[in-house]
């Protein structure tokens, strides 16, 4: 009976919590009055919501399954702003000219991404410029060094992420940056499988884990790469990049999502 009794009220707190919803209050500078700002679904790459702004407030309303990745977008204006939330009030304040400058607060899941983000970034452009230079390098003697430090480059990269992983493995933003990596990491996407396994909790539900689990199940790995969602995220200039905008560039940085936008 008592087991019954705590199953029904858990029940009922996770009711409550999603019919809650999502609720971003957002209050930006220099945003024009009546601008549409809309709140995109960043894995079905889908509207859910839209409002219009006045005296640089809006408010948007709208619900997910689970934590992940949303984009908050405006029309008539480049940046568009990431955030990895789930049915939890988050307030957005800031100037929308300078969005890399933008504050959240509401958000565990928002805060987890922003650290990986300020971490992992910086290093991941630097890893892409190396990989451009080295492909349009004609002296193979200055090809070889630039090779050599691009692989040193992605162990430390690699090493970083194992790092954070442990310690945020039950963060679904964790599992987020697993799916990316494991496009553009060999060694990653070779051994996916112990890479998941170390996580737990709320690190294994959401689109992104059912994502990694179906595919190792299929044990079709190649099937993550041609299954990769198409992000637009902000570059380190606060400029929107989609994802299919990599397309024809060196294999592994076409499937980089730039989300340089909540530094």
């Amino acid at each position: 009976m008592k087991k019954w009794i705590i199953g029904f009220l858990v029940m009922c707190i996770y009711t409550n919590l999603s019919a809650q919803g999502i609720v971003i209050n957002g209050e930006l500078k220099n945003l024009p009055d009546s601008t549409v700002v809309t709140l995109l679904d960043g894995m079905g790459n889908k509207e859910v919501a839209s409002v219009k702004a006045m005296s640089g407030k809006f408010v948007l309303k709208a619900s997910t399954n689970f934590t992940s990745i949303f984009i908050v977008g405006f029309s008539g204006i480049q940046a568009k702003l990431p955030l990895f939330i789930s049915n939890e009030k988050v307030s957005i304040s800031g100037d929308i000219q300078t969005p890399n400058t933008i504050q959240y607060q509401g958000s565990q899941s928002h805060s987890v991404y922003q650290s990986y983000m300020a971490v992992m970034n910086p290093k991941m452009e630097a890893y892409f410029k190396n990989l451009a230079a080295v492909q349009g390098e004609k002296n193979e003697k200055t090809k070889d060094s630039l090779s050599q430090i691009a692989e040193g480059q992605s162990k430390d990269l690699i090493f970083t992420y194992e790092n954070m992983s442990r310690i945020n493995k039950s963060s679904p933003v964790t599992t987020f940056f697993l799916f990316q990596y494991a496009n553009i990491f060999p060694s990653i996407k070779d051994q996916l499988s112990s890479y998941y396994e170390l996580l737990e909790g709320d690190a294994k539900t959401g689109p992104f884990a059912d994502v990694i689990s179906k595919t190792l199940v299929s044990s079709g790995f190649g099937k993550i790469g041609s299954a990769m969602p198409d992000f637009t995220q902000n570059d380190q200039n606060g400029k929107p990049v989609r994802l299919s905008s990599f397309k024809g560039n060196r294999g592994n940085q076409k499937r980089w999502i730039d989300l340089d936008a909540c530094k």
